[in-house]
């Protein structure tokens, strides 16, 4: 999956946001550490953004839209 561009600052260093308990935690923890995704959290609704960037931490995107 090729994550977005910003649409708010433009930047192509932007991931996916993980919610839920990771089944391999070693395997989570190295892609936090390279920022291939960033945590959300463990509890997850519909009005909960699907991306992050890294340049300017804007969180946008809807479930049905990944």
């Amino acid at each position: 999956m090729t994550s977005p561009n910003c649409p708010f600052c433009g930047s192509l260093r932007t991931c996916p946001i993980f919610y839920g308990y990771p089944a391999d935690i070693e395997q989570y923890l190295e892609a936090l550490a390279k920022g291939d995704l960033v945590g959300g959290g463990c509890t997850v609704n519909n009005s909960d953004p699907i991306w992050h960037c890294h340049e300017c931490s804007n969180e946008w995107g809807k479930k049905d839209e990944r």
